[in-house]
């Protein structure tokens, strides 16, 4: 524990911090209470187990994925393997509480497949406290106290904020005040009075971050966990044995590579990570909420506890040094200079922060003026966001934006900018852990987003002085891009970086946005963009694919955009693909006769029914051949048009023979470039008999007017009767093709897909959009940004 001022009564065993994330190991063991409950099997006539799917718990329960809302399960939001990222921001709190908070996950996107990666997220953690509710009707906060704290004594540790605050033993978390590790302005060390959570507000993280503790409770809690659930003193059962091993099972890999020469990659289970340090076994976790750091470790094997408490924001630099030094100590190992090695990894990692592409000189102007940037822009999980233009002259701002830029915590960060001359946004953002964004210009349409939070409200409401206000955040950690739309209120503002806390290193393809009609993939020109969008009303090719724009000049329009933004960034490419789904085939028809169940258990296994032949290699019927004349129709429509649209300068096509047939009838008397045959748009191949392809010999016969891509086998050297292509596989396909024509099509703006239903939706998860339902004969249009890696 560090006690960082004199003005606070002194650091006892008893006095209470906040232990953030080490709040998660106390979820999970209350989950796996929930599993070992005969009662609760008994009312449900089902025993809950690890591996149930949270979608058959909760009817809040929706993910943007199809296949990943109806597939997670307990064990993947343990251990953070859904394919969401943090998305931190979008959790705050909300009139309907948890309950809503669940209800916009899906509203918010993945950004890898499911189970693809481990990418922790506290939302997960969030959702699943409302099971205490939702199956026993019981608050989870109540539901801990009653099996974990009261059993163990834990008798100073609540998730209540207004119950540590009258206790008056709630330690005085610290900040570093004005700190800019940019600007290398280190900041003061400031007292965040009161605690960053006000009484209420700390429910909505309850379940991942929300115990305030102390060093005396903790002790109980280790000790117990070290003696396999049973209380270190009564040797009475607490948590059962079974939980407390399978909490601490790896699950998904927290860390690829080594950080020491000393400790091995880590794996997470049910929040905590289990690594090896010099031979030796450490199951932990870390917590850091504003002002407080924590670390709760145990050596399994050498019945070894560690609980490392700080009111220091900065706290980690001292506490991994103390936890190895004792470590070391009590273990008899040769002392490592660990104090020194915390010191170069902190001015290592401050250097590589400062180390960023500097501000051209004379930066490139926005595609529309700096005022006509303000506006209200809304996401349906992030809420609005109303950006304040910061002018020279307060007479030419609107009311709104009057009280928002002459307000004191405003005016401090204004002050406190390094280059008051860049042309700087306010965006009031009340969040859990903030409370403004500032957005200062970098070049064309690009701005550095700064995250920041200060306290001044909360003091002046309740009767502190302004001398110690805390403000932090000043750094540029992010960037934002304002995009415009085809009318100014579909315009939006694409945040990216590690804004929605996404795990690993580049950006790839895609993004995520907030804007006035929140959710679009990247611009919103099209009808099928929106999130809430009908599909049947839209129809499966709608006249101008979907356009929005329904003037005679809408394609050049529309082409004259990208081209713009094309222009703008070298690294930046965005390109147009007209993803188009087969019409209609045998296999359709023979799903449609038997149903799901049995078409996947018995008859996909089959080329025919005696009646019906969909295999090898389904074709097209004479309705799935009607369907590709209607896509042909609309591209004629379009084409007649007094400023046409631009033909696929690239036409690619799955070598399945209902993909051929459906591409040949689309593109006939439109267009008369060559369909390139790719073996990677093909459907998920293997198990079905209809995804099992002809041979290269019968489609260079069948559709001689294709070119085949040179590496493309005779047989089908991919399709097995046993073995179905899994979604991660098809997904990695499908980023490869990405790859592929972003790498190779440089010129190349237009880019149509003929393929199938799956492999599209691999294509939607690659570009972090929507999975849309597309139907037989369908054309599905989406403009992609990819950035190229440096």
């Amino acid at each position: 524990m560090v006690a960082r001022t004199s003005m606070a009564p002194p650091i006892t065993p008893d006095t209470v911090f906040a232990i953030a994330s080490d709040s998660k190991l106390f979820l999970a063991t209350g989950v796996g209470l929930l599993i070992k409950n005969e009662s609760l099997a008994e009312h449900r006539r089902e025993k809950l187990r690890w591996d149930t799917k949270i979608a058959t718990l909760l009817p809040e329960w929706g993910l943007m994925d199809a296949e990943m809302q109806n597939g997670v399960t307990i064990q993947d939001m343990l251990s953070h393997r859904t394919g969401m990222p943090r998305h931190d921001y979008s959790g705050y709190a909300r009139e309907g509480g948890v309950s809503e908070m669940i209800s916009t996950l899906r509203f918010l996107r993945p950004s890898s497949g499911f189970r693809e990666q481990y990418q922790y997220n506290n939302l997960m953690y969030e959702t699943l406290s409302h099971l205490q509710p939702t199956l026993l009707n019981q608050t989870f906060e109540s539901y801990i106290a009653q099996h974990i704290f009261m059993p163990l004594g834990m008798n100073a540790s609540t998730y209540s904020v207004a119950e540590a605050e009258e206790r008056g033993t709630l330690a005085q978390g610290h900040h570093w005040s004005m700190k800019d590790s940019l600007a290398g302005r280190n900041g003061t060390l400031t007292a965040t009075v009161p605690y960053f959570q006000r009484p209420g507000e700390e429910k909505i993280w309850a379940g991942a971050a929300g115990i305030l503790s102390s060093a005396r409770d903790l002790s109980v809690w280790v000790a117990m966990l070290l003696n396999s659930g049973r209380h270190p003193s009564t040797n009475a059962t607490v948590i059962p044995e079974d939980v407390v091993e399978h909490v601490a099972l790896g699950a998904s890999v927290s860390l690829k590579k080594a950080e020491f020469p000393e400790t091995s990659p880590k794996v997470y289970g049910c929040g905590q990570n289990r690594f090896s340090y010099r031979g030796h076994e450490i199951i932990e976790h870390g917590g850091s909420n504003p002002g407080f750091k924590t670390i709760v470790s145990r050596l399994p094997h050498d019945n070894i506890g560690l609980v490392v408490l700080s009111n220091d924001d900065n706290g980690v630099r001292v506490m991994e040094p103390v936890k190895f030094q004792i470590i070391d100590a009590l273990l008899g190992l040769e002392p490592i200079d660990w104090a020194q090695r915390y010191v170069d990894s902190i001015a290592k990692g401050i250097r590589d922060n400062q180390a960023v592409t500097p501000r051209p000189s004379p930066p490139v102007l926005p595609t529309t003026s700096f005022d006509a940037l303000e506006g209200n822009f809304n996401h349906l999980t992030y809420g609005s966001i109303s950006p304040c233009y910061v002018r020279s002259h307060t007479s030419e701002l609107t009311p709104t934006c009057t009280d928002v830029l002459t307000h004191p915590v405003v005016q401090s960060i204004l002050n406190a900018s390094e280059s008051p001359e860049i042309p700087t946004f306010i965006v009031p953002f009340k969040r859990t852990f903030s409370t403004h964004l500032r957005l200062a210009h970098f070049s064309g349409n690009l701005f550095n987003v700064s995250v920041i939070w200060s306290n001044h409200d909360v003091r002046r409401a309740e009767g502190h002085t302004q001398s110690e206000d805390v403000l932090v955040g000043l750094d540029n950690r992010f960037m934002v891009e304002w995009v415009p739309g085809p009318t100014r209120t579909e315009d939006g503002f694409a945040f990216s970086g590690d804004f929605w806390g996404k795990e690993g290193g580049c950006e790839g393809v895609g993004g995520l946005w907030t804007g006035e009609r929140g959710g679009v993939a990247v611009f919103g020109f099209f009808a099928q963009d929106d999130p809430l969008a009908d599909a049947d009303a839209i129809g499966p090719v709608p006249p101008r694919f979907g356009l929005l724009d329904a003037s005679d000049t809408r394609w050049a329009d529309f082409t004259a955009k990208l081209r713009e933004l094309n222009a703008h960034d070298a690294a930046v490419s965005y390109k147009l693909f007209f993803f188009g789904r087969h019409g209609e085939g045998y296999h359709n028809v023979g799903r449609e006769k038997y149903g799901d169940t049995d078409w996947l258990a018995h008859w996909s296994k089959l080329n025919s029914d005696g009646e019906i032949k969909w295999g090898p290699d389904a074709e097209l019927t004479a309705i799935g051949m009607g369907e590709a004349a209607n896509a042909n129709k609309v591209w004629k429509e379009e084409r007649a048009m007094g400023v046409p649209i631009m033909l696929p300068e690239r036409i690619y096509c799955s070598p399945m023979t209902r993909a051929m047939q459906t591409n040949s009838i689309t593109f006939e008397g439109v267009s008369g470039r060559r369909p390139v045959v790719l073996e990677s748009i093909r459907e998920w191949y293997g198990a079905q008999t209809c995804d099992k392809r002809k041979t290269r010999a019968y489609i260079e016969k069948a559709f001689p007017h294709f070119d085949i891509e040179s590496s493309f086998t005779d047989e089908d050297e991919l399709w097995e009767m046993e073995t179905r292509e899994t979604q991660e596989h098809a997904i990695m396909r499908a980023k490869a093709v990405l790859d592929k024509i972003f790498v190779e099509d440089t010129d190349v703006t237009f880019v149509s897909i003929t393929a199938h239903v799956g492999i599209i939706s691999s294509f939607m998860y690659a570009v972090d959009r929507k999975r849309y339902p597309l139907p037989t004969g369908g054309v599905l249009p989406v403009v992609v940004k990819a950035t190229r890696c440096i």
